[in-house]
């Protein structure tokens, strides 16, 4: 009998932290990492396309600052930013 209810409790705390857990649609800071990750295909996605070089350097500092927001809301946990 304990032990069937050991094995219960156990089940039930893994389902509720591994919901718990997850990244949510309404949670704000996975909205802005979730526009930080757009951005960022954004500017890469115009540096492959090439420019001038004040357009080049222009997104590569904007890079550089998404990358800085990223590291400070610690994006990677949501795993969709892997820098």
């Amino acid at each position: 009998m304990f032990k069937k209810l050991a094995v219960l409790s156990f089940i039930c705390l893994v389902s509720a932290v591994s919901f718990a857990g997850g990244p949510k649609e309404n949670d704000i800071t996975y909205q802005q990492c979730r526009e930080i990750k757009e951005q960022m295909d954004y500017y890469q996605k115009l540096r492959r396309s090439g420019g001038s070089a004040s357009d080049m350097e222009y997104w590569r500092d904007r890079l550089k600052s998404l990358k800085d927001k990223d590291r400070q809301l610690n994006c990677r946990k949501y795993g969709m930013i892997k820098t």
